[in-house]
């Protein structure tokens, strides 16, 4: 029993964090990670229960990295779209890990899915400082700033199209920009014009 031991749970969550890296999560499976460990899967029952123990703690990885990358550039003067660039960045450099943490079925409604960001209070903090935004209005600017961040980062890791750093960067700016301008134009006439038409022939 002593030998079964040898191999830690550490090592066994580095080594499905790998997988999924490489292969995503639908190739993790006990043969496939004892094979990365080199030994039986008798070790890796030992210290685990299931797979899905194992499946969670990656997700949990998965989550830290996600972090780590949003962190990056978070003190800089556009906070904001550093950190969508960076969501973005994830996505390219780490298109398995992206998808095990956003790619999951949810049937939430948009605003549900971002607050249960484990970015979001972050995120807010960083829109209230930039834009002096209220709770309401943030989570409303940040949904159509994320449906296009998103969207960008979901056909990159799909590999679906690709897109320069310096396209990325300008989808970016000119959202954030428009977005701010519609706010103000929000408070015209012409805009409850234009609501008030909604629907109609």
């Amino acid at each position: 029993m002593a030998g079964i031991a040898k191999t830690t749970k550490e090592d066994i969550l580095e080594a499905a964090y790998e997988i999924v890296r490489k292969k995503g999560i639908d190739s993790l499976n006990a043969r496939a990670l004892a094979k990365e460990l080199k030994c039986s899967t008798q070790p890796i029952m030992y210290q685990f229960s299931s797979m899905e123990e194992i499946k969670k703690e990656v997700l949990k990885k998965a989550v830290e990295t996600y972090k780590s990358y949003m962190s990056k550039g978070i003190n800089e003067e556009f906070a904001y779209k550093s950190m969508g660039y960076n969501y973005i960045r994830l996505a390219k450099e780490e298109p398995n890990i992206y998808k095990l943490v956003f790619s999951t079925k949810t049937n939430l409604t948009v605003e549900n899915f971002m607050l249960e960001d484990r970015f979001y209070e972050k995120i807010e903090k960083v829109i209230s400082k930039q834009t002096k935004m209220g709770k309401d209005e943030i989570l409303s600017f940040h949904k159509k700033m994320w449906l296009l961040t998103h969207g960008i980062a979901s056909l990159i890791a799909d590999k679906t199209c690709s897109f320069t750093d310096e396209e990325i960067d300008m989808f970016l700016t000119e959202e954030f920009v428009a977005l701010m301008k519609l706010e103000e134009f929000k408070k015209t006439d012409e805009w409850k014009k234009i609501i008030s038409s909604k629907g109609k022939k």
